[in-house]
């Protein structure tokens, strides 16, 4: 390769291009080298937040598993006394049933003594004397 001349008149050799080279891609290099650094670092501080957010976030969904669990017992516990409930209301209501029933055959007892009493013996009984 010939030897070529700058404004300065230097001689510019492949030498000098290679030094001059090396040196424009060390300063690139070490901008660059800078630059993935910076990134990195970015990066770095982003996973760490995101690391702490998901920490905060399991505890949330382990205290949330916690108050469910508690629900579903409390859940359990009212449909039992509910059950309870119910089954004490239905023996209520069969014993009033027999009660009115009972009534009912109490009343067409009376209704018959008091028919015998008039017809047999004369005698009419009232509910308010």
């Amino acid at each position: 390769m010939p030897n070529k001349k700058n404004k300065n008149d230097e001689v510019v050799t492949v030498g000098y291009l290679d030094q001059k080279i090396d040196q424009v891609m060390l300063a690139n290099k070490n901008q660059l080298d800078q630059k993935i650094d910076q990134v990195m670092s970015a990066v770095a501080k982003g996973f760490a937040g995101n690391d702490e957010r998901f920490n905060r976030l399991e505890g949330r969904v382990a205290g949330l598993e916690i108050a469910v669990g508690e629900m579903r017992e409390d859940i359990k516990d009212l449909k039992e006394g509910f059950n309870r409930l119910m089954n004490t209301l239905d023996g209520m209501v069969k014993k009033q049933e027999a009660v009115e029933q009972e009534f009912v055959i109490m009343k067409k007892r009376m209704e018959k003594i008091e028919k015998i009493l008039k017809e047999k013996l004369g005698v009419e009984i009232s509910a308010f004397v």
